[in-house]
């Protein structure tokens, strides 16, 4: 069972630090559903489009930069997960664990992924101002070897690894919270087919 195994996975192991320096941020990666029949769906948010944002809508978890008020980074991405998607965590979810540190290529930034099981059905969904659009999306068929893709950064003129979710008009999932979701799924007995390029 994914969840089994994600929280035996995490429990035994430190997570590793990125050393990228500059700003920090974190993120939360809350996965909800029925453990019996393997049905686990994990939340994802698209974030708003503006003028000179780097991260402008893109695939990503609720989170953002740890605030001189967050007493750490789990309590960043808690606060950060209210604010963009009006979940507070402590109410409706067991924290699972940490996974690895990861440097974004955009700018100087190390962020913290934080996992978060839902003991019931979440709450609907209420949009912040920075999230154009967020959705549950089945663990599993992030595994898929059909979603597994290669996206193409204007900016950089660079290949990256990538998973199509296959939304209407939607982006790829790539970049941060590709690598994050590629560790998540290892962690849960889930491999990706793909290794982190």
């Amino acid at each position: 069972m994914p969840l089994d195994a994600l929280s035996a996975a995490l429990a035994s192991r430190e997570p590793l630090g990125a050393g990228g320096g500059g700003t920090r941020a974190a993120v939360a990666l809350l996965l909800h559903g029925a453990e019996a029949d393997s049905h686990v769906e994990l939340l994802f948010i698209e974030r708003s489009r503006h003028d000179g944002d780097p991260w402008s809508g893109h695939l990503a978890f609720p989170g953002g930069k740890v605030e001189a008020t967050d007493v750490d980074p789990r309590a960043a991405a808690a606060r950060e997960t209210r604010e963009e998607v009006g979940i507070e965590l402590a109410s409706i979810a067991d924290f699972i664990g940490q996974l690895d540190d990861q440097s974004a290529s955009i700018r100087p930034m190390t962020i913290s992924g934080f996992v978060y099981g839902a003991r019931a059905s979440p709450p609907p969904l209420v949009l912040g101002d920075e999230v154009e659009d967020a959705f549950w999306f089945p663990l599993h068929e992030l595994a898929d070897p059909t979603r597994q893709t290669w996206h193409l950064d204007k900016r950089s003129g660079s290949k990256y690894a990538a998973i199509d979710l296959r939304l209407p008009q939607g982006p790829l999932l790539w970049g941060v919270t590709y690598r994050l979701v590629v560790e998540l799924l290892r962690l849960a007995g889930l491999n990706s087919p793909r290794r982190i390029q």
